[in-house]
Order: C-alpha cells, then sequence, then structure tokens
C-alpha cells in the first residue's frame, strides 16, 4: 500500500485535511500538524489517518531546529512514499532538508534534490 505524508503550512490546513482524508481511503497516511492547529481541526482527522503532531517554532527561534529534528525522524519512521508539501516557510525548508529525499513538484516533473 502506498504511504503518503501531508504538511501544510499555517493557513492551509483546512484544505490538506479533506486532502488528507480522501487519501487515508487508498493510501496510508500521516500528516504532519502543529499542536495549535491540532486543537482547531484535529476532529477532522480521520481515524485511519497517523497525526505526527509538533510545536512550530516561531521564525527565528533556534529550538526550532530540535522540533524540525524530531518531525524529520517521525517522517522517516513512517517511511512515505511521498511526501505532500503544501506550501512552505523557513521551517519546511529546514525540514526538507532533514528528510533528505529527492523532490519532485509541479515546476519541475523530474526529481531534484530539495532546496
Amino acid at each position: 500500500m502506498l504511504s503518503i505524508v501531508i504538511h501544510a503550512a499555517p493557513s492551509f490546513d483546512d484544505y490538506t485535511l479533506h486532502f488528507a482524508n480522501a487519501l487515508s481511503t487508498y493510501a496510508r497516511v500521516a500528516y504532519v500538524i502543529d499542536v495549535k492547529q491540532r486543537d482547531r481541526f484535529g476532529n477532522a482527522l480521520s481515524n485511519a489517518i497517523t497525526p505526527i503532531t509538533f510545536h512550530r517554532p516561531r521564525r527565528r527561534d533556534p529550538w526550532g531546529l530540535g522540533e524540525m529534528d524530531k518531525v524529520s525522524r517521525l517522517i522517516r519512521q513512517f517511511t512515505p512514499d511521498v511526501f505532500h508539501l503544501q506550501n512552505f516557510g523557513l521551517w519546511e525548508s529546514v525540514l526538507l532538508q532533514m528528510i533528505g529525499h529527492n523532490v519532485s513538484d509541479q515546476y519541475y516533473p523530474r526529481p531534484h534534490s530539495a532546496y
């Protein structure tokens, strides 16, 4: 079965929750969600989805590296075939580097290293 990890930058959670719930009927899905967003949207997640929770750091807080390291280890333990990132900012860029997978997106249809 295909395994997918989905992560959304803030303000995209409502869309990606519907996306994750729909995919969970066909694939093994994990959803990376900030604890504040989990409190707000957590009841909308299907029971079939594995939540990966974290504390979203403020933009320049150095402890954010520790949070992204924790999330990257949990993502690797899930062993996803696909990592879907809906929009991203500073910490999502760091997370992509820590995951260390090749990235394919709509602008670059061929795999390339994470930027």
